[in-house]
């Protein structure tokens, strides 16, 4: 028997729970910094920069010091976070949970300036709801790159939950190249549904036009094409195209799922022996 290094995310949208609270939860099963830190927001002068930096998980461990890829102009106000592992919630109730997919070789790329704890701690400092931090996540990826693996974040806010998943633009990717510094999509969840993830991409078919439930990159399509993973008329499955071969076995990742979707939900029969995608959404 081996133990699993496995971050579990839900997401409970508001009409899926008793009080109407819409709710994300997240473990963190690694060597991370385990210290709750409250990092307090403020008002900021123009021309004032802020450090992008790598390692900001790993603060206790004396082997990861911070990396400093480069600065950003800061924005005129921040707000207070609170940070344990992962930077996890703000002081407008904006809830974020991660959990790491890997993804296809491909997609690597070292010449960005982001991964995804330091894309968490610029969307809790400077957003307040789900949609505004996927907006400003993927818009500073494509920006300055992503060089991280492929992640999942589940965002929320007093309203609304989305599931965020993330890869990088690939080993030939500049900030010079014109291109998209990284490949991402968005799915929101349904008010009286509820959902998890464990270390894979649960992004299913996206629906392009509908511009109220998904959100994606400009180039989610092009770069799939381009890779030969995907073409025109072909359903665009986003886990199938991004993480066909999740790390680990697949019930490494399967049998969490099935165990949580089968204590809230028993009805539903899940196979218990189905390696293949469950349904994200269950009521």
């Amino acid at each position: 028997a081996g133990s699993a290094w496995a971050c579990t995310t839900t997401m409970v949208g508001k009409k899926a729970s008793v009080d109407g609270s819409a709710m994300v939860s997240h473990t963190v099963d690694g060597w991370y910094d385990h210290r709750i830190r409250i990092v307090p927001g403020g008002k900021h002068k123009k021309g004032e920069m802020v450090p992008i930096e790598k390692n900001i998980c790993y603060q206790t461990m004396p082997t990861k010091p911070l990396i400093k890829m480069g600065e950003i102009p800061q924005a005129e106000v921040t707000y207070t976070y609170f940070h344990v592992g992962y930077p996890f919630m703000n002081e407008h109730q904006l809830m974020i949970g991660e959990s790491t997919w890997g993804g296809r070789d491909e997609t690597f790329c070292d010449a960005g300036w982001m991964v995804i704890e330091q894309l968490q701690v610029l969307a809790l400092q400077r957003t307040k709801t789900a949609r505004e931090a996927i907006k400003l996540m993927g818009e500073l990826a494509e920006k300055y790159g992503y060089a991280d693996g492929g992640e999942a974040l589940t965002v929320g806010d007093k309203d609304e939950i989305w599931l965020f998943e993330i890869t990088g633009p690939g080993p030939l990717w500049t900030p010079d190249s014109g291109k998209p510094g990284a490949v991402w999509a968005a799915v929101r969840c349904p008010d009286d549904s509820y959902a998890m993830g464990s270390n894979r991409s649960r992004i299913a078919e996206i629906d392009f036009d509908d511009k109220e439930n998904f959100m994606y990159s400009s180039n989610v399509k092009s770069f799939a094409e381009e890779q030969g993973w995907w073409k025109e008329g072909e359903p665009f499955v986003f886990h199938k195209l991004y993480n066909p071969q999740p790390y680990g076995s697949p019930y490494y990742q399967q049998r969490r799922e099935w165990r949580a979707y089968n204590l809230l939900s028993p009805s539903v029969k899940l196979a218990e022996d189905a390696a293949e995608q469950y349904p994200l959404f269950q009521k």
